[in-house]
C-alpha cells in the first residue's frame, strides 16, 4: 500500500514531465521510481517524501514554463499544481511528513 500511494505523486511528475518536455526532472523521475520499486522497508517512508516533493517541483516548474497562464483553470498546469498539493499530503504517514519538511527546509 505504501508503493501505491506514491503512484499518485509519480503519475502529476510524469504528465508535468510529458508537458514541459526533456528536462533533467525526467531523470529525478526515473530515479524516484525505482527507489519506490526497491520497496525497502529502511527508505520507503523517503522515498515517499521524494515522491511528493517531485511532483510539486515539477508542477511549480511547468507553471513557471507556461507563465501566467498556468493560472487560468482550463490550463493543465494549474489542475496539475492543486494535484501536486494533494499528492504532497495524500495518505501521509509520520516517517514520510518527517522526511517531507525536512526536505522543505521545515525541519
Amino acid at each position: 500500500v505504501l508503493r501505491i500511494h506514491s503512484s499518485r505523486a509519480l503519475g502529476v511528475a510524469a504528465r508535468c514531465c510529458r508537458l514541459l518536455g526533456p528536462s533533467p526532472l525526467d531523470e529525478a523521475l526515473t530515479a524516484c521510481r525505482a527507489e519506490l520499486d526497491r520497496l525497502d522497508p529502511a527508505t520507503i517512508e523517503a522515498a515517499r517524501a521524494s515522491a511528493g516533493e517531485l511532483a510539486l517541483r515539477a508542477a511549480a516548474a511547468l507553471m513557471t514554463a507556461r507563465g501566467s497562464s498556468s493560472l487560468l483553470l482550463e490550463d493543465h498546469a494549474q489542475r496539475l499544481a492543486r494535484e501536486a498539493l494533494f499528492v504532497l499530503v495524500y495518505a501521509l504517514r509520520l516517517g514520510s511528513r518527517d522526511a517531507l519538511l525536512g526536505r522543505l527546509g521545515a525541519a
